[in-house]
């Protein structure tokens, strides 16, 4: 099967393409803030999403709902230590301190989990736990599923979603991809719920997917002597991230914004994500 099945953004970026004259003609300041922010933390490989030499993205966002999708291409982990928790706290601390109530959604025996706990962010923690199911991404599938019920709050919410299932990458590249094919999935599913009309009409929805650890090549040497299915987030190489950010559009459409951006200050640099 091929993985990597790029769709090319040329001619996407027309300068017709507004927003809603319907339903953006309220001030969106009368909206309340719905953000939603869904951290890769199990470690992705940039080029099974992103390739720069022909300007295209895979795997991800190839359903096109009603939105605008900008890639910051460069974004590069600032931590010390190629490892989930450190770089997920290192993302984490970029959140503004405002009166929006945050909620991060992560497995309950995750070492992530614990780590923000102790971080003392200020965030709520909800744990989920397995699905029953037979698939390499079921932890990921109990925290989708658990998202779904915080779409229509009554209060400016950021709902972060931890994943870490693209762990299994470390053993099985295939069902890394099968993951990554899920997350495709449900990251429309999402999309396509927050940018529909009932839901633009009540809140200033925007939604975010960030990778926060890269991952090596298959073939990487540290792990190739010990399973060469397999393949780690070791080597610097790993530092090399990317980031979605997509906001609502009566019409899809992708731009790429290959600014240097460090991962600390993603958030705080964000011009196009109001949280």
């Amino acid at each position: 099967m091929e993985r990597r099945n790029f769709i090319k953004n040329t001619g996407l970026t027309i300068a017709g393409l507004a927003l809603s004259k319907g339903i953006y003609s309220k001030n969106i300041s009368n909206l309340k803030s719905l953000n939603i922010i869904v951290l890769l933390s199990g470690g992705v490989r940039y080029i099974d999403i992103i390739d720069e030499t022909n300007h295209q993205h895979a795997i991800l966002f190839q359903e096109k709902a009603s939105m605008k999708v900008v890639c910051k291409s460069r974004v590069n982990y600032s931590g010390n230590t190629l490892e989930h928790d450190p770089c997920v706290i290192d993302f984490l601390f970029g959140l503004p301190n405002d009166s929006s109530k945050k909620i991060l959604i992560s497995n309950k025996n995750s070492t992530v989990t614990k780590a923000v706990a102790d971080a003392n962010l200020p965030l709520e923690i909800i744990t989920t736990s397995s699905l029953n199911i037979d698939h390499p991404y079921r932890n990921d599938a109990a925290i989708f599923e658990s998202a779904t019920t915080f779409l229509n709050p009554c209060e400016n919410l950021t709902l972060i979603l931890n994943l870490e299932d693209t762990d299994i990458a470390h053993c099985n590249s295939e069902k890394y991809f099968d993951v990554l094919n899920y997350y495709n999935q449900q990251i429309n599913h999402l999309c396509n719920k927050l940018y529909a009309k009932q839901s633009v009409e009540k809140y200033d929805a925007k939604l975010i997917v960030a990778a926060v650890l890269g991952r090596n090549n298959f073939d990487n040497e540290l792990t190739s002597e010990h399973n060469k299915n397999g393949c780690d987030h070791y080597d610097e190489s790993a530092r090399k991230l990317f980031c979605f950010e997509t906001s609502y559009a009566e019409v899809f459409e992708i731009n790429f914004d290959n600014q240097i951006y460090n991962s600390k200050e993603l958030l705080k640099l964000n011009k196009n994500i109001s949280i």
